[in-house]
This record gives structure tokens, sequence and C-alpha cells, in this order.
């Protein structure tokens, strides 16, 4: 897997932090970021992790 990451040319593509919340009303945060690559936009990897 790493060779193949290693062919292509990765670009972060946005960051930040999002809230979602459950439906038993508890909101739960998480940082996010998304990723593309240079020569395929349309495909996206978003990254989602506990802020703390």
């Amino acid at each position: 897997m790493r060779q193949w990451w290693r062919h292509y040319e990765v670009e972060p593509r946005d960051s930040g932090r999002m809230s979602v919340r459950r439906p038993d009303g508890v909101v739960v945060d998480y940082a996010c970021a998304a990723f593309h690559l240079a020569e395929q936009t349309e495909q996206t990897l978003v990254i989602y992790s506990d802020p703390h």
C-alpha cells in the first residue's frame, strides 16, 4: 500500500473540526482532514479523529 501512494501526488484539500449530533442528543466533536490525488480530484479521502 505504501508503495502505491508513492506513485501519486497527494494534496491536502481541507481540514478543521466537525460536530455531529448523535440520535441521543449528545454532540461529538471530531478533527477532520481531507486529501485528494492531484490527478484525480474527484476522489477524496477524509480522515476523522478524536481531537483530544
